[in-house]
């Protein structure tokens, strides 16, 4: 497996398994809908997060889904340090998505501005939903071999585990039970230098009941509709076939222990089984220590242009210029190279990605049907 291959296979499963984390939350004080009737049975939770990206700001957030078997609603709002990046976030955002299978579109709503796009079901623009993998016409392959890759990697340990801790504590009310899973991936190269990538997820779970079951219920089957509607035939499908979707949905809470129609025949599906109860709390944290195939590495992070030494060309105006021109450049690489080890050094042993997430409700609500559409005072955007 070359370094590419590599990177792309862990930050692939990463990005999935966050973003799988993430579909189960919502906004503090969100603005869905205000209450209007008719209502109608829902399965609804609500979480607070916190995401620390390595070398990024940190992110805290609070969350709200409601879901029917053919709807789903999430309201998300966001906030960050007041001097993170401002030319990158706002100081708070918030947001809600809306997909419903019955009309076969989705709606994204920014309530600060009161405004909102449509998209198909599928979603705007091209992504894993709409693409087959099949290039588009025109644009076949002329039939070149890629180049071998400079640095192949062979896995000497692909493992996971869920181990029981014997802990409990009381997370938002809801008393609770440890767990811990870990993914660890080993590879090596041909001098057996070794890549060692870890993700561990530390569960709260509380005990069954019939609510949780419902909710459970309703996450399930609306999951296998929208699967079916927005994957089946995709590259997303080439990618993630419907049983490890919902095996990372299990991994992550969204449906409980026991999914209909799926066996536990795999080793991942039967460690995942381990888990009882309902996770209130899941702490998600990917570290990753690299030493492989060095050179290759330092010759890809190598600058691409170098500073021009000092030319004696063009007169004592010419030469001044080039020397001025080159104690600049000299300056500059030493300012940079010193923030880059600055920035090493504060976050040396920091994990890649450090994400909290904690449910204070969770249950069937009666909840207006507005709450799944855009509300009168939203001025549509964009319609696809």
């Amino acid at each position: 497996m070359s370094i590419q291959k590599k990177t792309a296979v862990v930050r692939l499963f990463a990005v999935t398994a966050v973003s799988a984390l993430v579909l189960l939350s919502a906004c503090a004080k969100p603005e869905l809908q205000e209450p209007l009737l008719p209502t109608a049975p829902t399965a609804t939770l609500r979480a607070h997060y916190t995401i620390n990206i390595k070398a990024l700001p940190t992110i805290r957030g609070d969350q709200v889904v409601f879901a029917r078997e053919d709807r789903r609603a999430l309201g998300r709002g966001n906030s960050y340090p007041k001097d993170a990046l401002p030319a990158l976030y706002d100081e708070s955002t918030k947001t809600v998505d809306i997909a419903r299978l019955d009309k076969n579109l989705q709606w994204h709503l920014d309530p600060k501005r009161k405004r909102y796009e449509e998209c198909p079901l599928k979603g705007c623009g091209t992504n894993l939903f709409n693409m087959t993998g099949v290039p588009p016409e025109g644009e076949e392959s002329d039939g070149a071999e890629a180049p071998p890759p400079s640095c192949v990697l062979s896995t000497v340990e692909n493992s996971f585990k869920v181990k029981e801790t014997g802990q409990w504590r009381n997370v938002n009310g809801f008393y609770s039970q440890e767990y811990v899973a870990t993914w660890r991936m080993v590879t090596q190269d041909k001098q057996k230098r070794k890549d060692v990538m870890e993700l561990t997820l530390t569960y709260w779970n509380t005990a069954e009941t019939p609510a949780i079951r419902d909710v459970w219920r309703v996450n399930e089957v609306f999951s296998r509709a929208y699967y079916k509607n927005v994957a089946d035939g995709s590259l997303f499908a080439q990618l993630l076939p419907l049983g490890q979707y919902l095996d990372i949905g299990a991994m992550v809470g969204q449906f409980g222990p026991q999914l209909n129609g799926l066996s536990k025949q795999s080793d991942f599906q039967r460690e995942i089984s381990k888990l009882k109860g309902y996770p209130v709390s899941i702490r998600t944290v990917l570290t990753s220590d690299s030493k492989s195939c060095p050179e290759e590495r330092k010759s890809a992070e190598a600058p691409k242009e170098e500073s021009k030494g000092i030319s004696f060309s063009g007169g004592l105006s010419g030469l001044k210029a080039s020397a001025e021109s080159f104690i600049k450049g000299t300056a500059d690489k030493i300012a940079k190279d010193k923030a880059q080890k600055s920035m090493e050094a504060k976050n040396a042993g920091k994990p890649i990605i450090d994400y909290l997430y904690e449910i204070y409700a969770v249950g069937i609500e009666q909840v207006p049907d507005n709450a799944f559409q855009p509300g009168p005072q939203y001025q549509i955007v964009t319609r696809r």
